[in-house]
């Protein structure tokens, strides 16, 4: 597992933490038994230094991530973590040309692969 998944899994423990399945409603973690809230905090903390692990690792605060829209096209969006909101935040967004010189030599698929290496 890697550092992403690591906090992917943490952000959802603690989604799922919050979730009754009895009734399908999200009940705050603050109504909920010690333990939890302990374990909620925990993983927030885990978390965040996970991120900033991330961060010092890469030495790069930015990142690319492939979009799909609603009508199905896909776009590249520039991400980059921000500390003082503790989260990533959208930079810019990259939409393939029209042109067909660029459709007929790249693909969004080939630039995003191309990207996130750097």
């Amino acid at each position: 597992m890697n550092i992403e998944k690591a906090i992917e899994v943490l952000k959802m423990e603690n989604e799922l933490m919050q979730f009754d399945p009895m009734t399908g409603e999200i009940e705050p973690i603050e109504l909920q038994n010690q333990d939890n809230q302990d374990l909620y905090k925990a993983n927030l903390v885990a978390i965040k230094a996970l991120t900033k692990q991330l961060i010092d690792e890469n030495c790069n605060p930015f990142k690319w991530q492939k979009c799909k829209r609603k009508n199905g096209s896909e776009f590249l969006k520039l991400i980059y973590y921000s500390r003082t909101v503790d989260g990533y935040v959208e930079v810019g967004r990259f939409n393939m040309s029209k042109q067909e010189l660029v459709q007929n030599e790249w693909s969004l698929d080939e630039i995003y692969e191309v990207l996130k290496n750097e």
